[in-house]
């Protein structure tokens, strides 16, 4: 979503609620390390300059995210580190 000069609309980039509102503290953002808060800000950076659609940029970290789990998962199955608990099927 764009406002009326063709930038981010930072109500609907950072919605401040829901289950996608990014972290907060006293109202500011908050990341778990400064590479993070550098991403965002490139992200935004892009999306002002008309380089990329905030909405697609969106899913496509939600899907390389998902990528990423798997194959973290995947990993650990193949390493054996992961096991069966009681009640669990093998």
């Amino acid at each position: 979503m764009s406002d009326a000069g063709g930038r981010a609309d930072r109500s609907y980039l950072l919605d401040s609620s829901g289950a996608a509102a990014p972290p907060r503290d006293n109202g500011e953002l908050v990341f778990a390390a400064p590479w993070e808060s550098r991403a965002f800000g490139v992200a935004l950076a892009l999306h002002d300059a008309g380089r990329i659609e905030w909405e697609d940029f969106r899913q496509t970290l939600i899907a390389e995210i998902g990528l990423e789990l798997l194959r973290v998962l995947a990993a650990l199955a193949g390493a054996g580190g992961l096991r069966s608990g009681p009640g669990r099927r093998r």
